[in-house]
């Protein structure tokens, strides 16, 4: 098995990435930047530099790697150190993947990355067409992640868990567990609305409800943490220019700092935040690509398409 190497809410360039201890493997923005790769180092992100949509789930993007064959640096699980700086499910899932290289041709493998890489990809917004019987089971495996453990023994200890409970998928032991879906109205400004999560599936009905842009908060170990998403590629809301301005008004680090991608992102993972709701809100009104002042983004006609 891999080696985990777990560094809580940090990023680090690909240069320097480059100087750690070979063969090495970064997951899920360890590394900031899109995916790359060379023999003895490789990054896997979807986050930075990319087109979202456009661009494969970590999860996703290590399953296809191995299946096509593996790259020179993921050959050997045993010697490969694999880093990692959260521990949500795409990382799970990626690192169990780069374990278990021998299982990813199993259809149930293919088909819970699939899930996942949906699901991830659109920030919870967007469920795979799956029955419930599965969506329960994909909420069992996943459940020990949203106990956000920001320490790299808890981070460890969630990776290994959900490893475990992906053993037993993979066996056809899977246990079901009900994927709650819903969340509690905090205040609503329009198509903006600031809400609290309740379970697995409980940004799903959030579009269907009307809102274009979710505002989600949630304390964790003395700090406030949001994250702040749009509910599907559409809405005109440019949120990359909302967290430089969030960024000027928290005077962040630039370490540890308000960021994302254009759908989905959140406030400093180390320090968490200090504004208050009323200030992202009014971020967030200003941040629509028709209105006038600092956010105003001009795109043009669009180009043709043959």
């Amino acid at each position: 098995m891999a080696h985990l190497a777990c560094h809580p809410d940090e990023t680090v360039s690909w240069e320097a990435f480059k100087r750690v201890a070979a063969p090495a493997a970064a997951l899920d923005g360890y590394v900031a930047g899109p995916t790359r790769a060379n023999p003895t180092h490789a990054t896997f992100d979807h986050h930075a530099e990319v087109d979202r949509l456009a661009t494969r789930a970590t999860c996703e993007q290590v399953a296809v790697s191995i299946r096509f064959g593996p790259l020179p640096v993921l050959a050997d699980p045993s010697k490969l150190t694999v880093h990692v700086n959260h521990a949500d499910e795409d990382v799970a899932l990626s690192v169990w993947l780069l374990d278990n290289q021998h299982r990813v041709d199993d259809h149930s493998i293919w088909r819970l990355v699939h899930a996942e890489g949906i699901l991830d990809t659109t920030g919870g917004c967007c469920v795979p067409a799956e029955d419930r019987a599965f969506i329960e089971q994909l909420a069992w495996i996943f459940a020990p992640c949203k106990e956000r453990r920001t320490t790299a023994t808890g981070m460890a200890a969630t990776i290994a868990t959900v490893g475990e409970r992906l053993d037993r998928y993979a066996e056809g032991r899977a246990e079901r567990e009900p994927a709650g879906v819903g969340y509690r109205l905090i205040e609503r400004r329009g198509p903006i609305a600031a809400i609290e999560e309740y379970g697995v599936l409980s940004r799903v009905s959030l579009s269907a409800d009307g809102i274009d842009v979710y505002v989600s908060l949630r304390e964790l170990d003395d700090r406030q943490e949001v994250t702040i998403g749009k509910t599907s590629p559409r809405p005109d809301f440019d949120l990359s220019a909302a967290f430089e301005e969030l960024n000027l008004r928290e005077e962040a680090e630039p370490n540890d700092s308000w960021g994302g991608s254009s759908m989905i992102g959140g406030s400093p993972r180390a320090s968490g935040t200090d504004l208050t709701l009323e200030v992202i809100l009014d971020v967030l009104e200003h941040s629509r690509t028709e209105a006038t002042g600092p956010f105003l983004v001009e795109t043009g006609p669009l180009p043709d398409i043959y």
